[in-house]
């Protein structure tokens, strides 16, 4: 995302993603989900209750690709999905949406 020459900020810890959401307010937030971080989609309701989704463009970043898995992203307030490993294009997109302000 730097070398596309967009500002990012890493964030290991849900708790502390909630502050530096605060501060840092990205357009987007790509949020691990899964078996080794099931708290994702939780971070995600919590995000989705403070911000709207003009505000703020959620993305699941999942090792699973399934029907399952996606729909699951969706009903948790995520507004997109990419399967790992995440391809450069797939994020381009992604964030072109965000920058044409179009909901996914």
């Amino acid at each position: 995302l730097e070398i596309m020459g967009h500002q990012t900020l890493y964030v290991a810890n849900p708790l502390h993603a909630l502050t530096k959401v605060d501060e840092f307010r990205p357009d987007v937030a790509f949020i691990g989900i899964g078996a080794a971080s099931p708290e994702g989609g939780n971070l995600a309701q919590v995000l989705r209750d403070h911000y709207a989704p003009h505000e703020l463009r959620l993305v699941a970043l999942s090792p699973y690709g399934d029907t399952r898995m996606t729909d699951a992203s969706m009903t948790a307030g995520f507004d997109g999905y990419l399967s790992k490993p995440v391809k450069e294009r797939d994020v381009e997109t992604v964030l072109g949406v965000v920058r044409d302000k179009r909901l996914w």
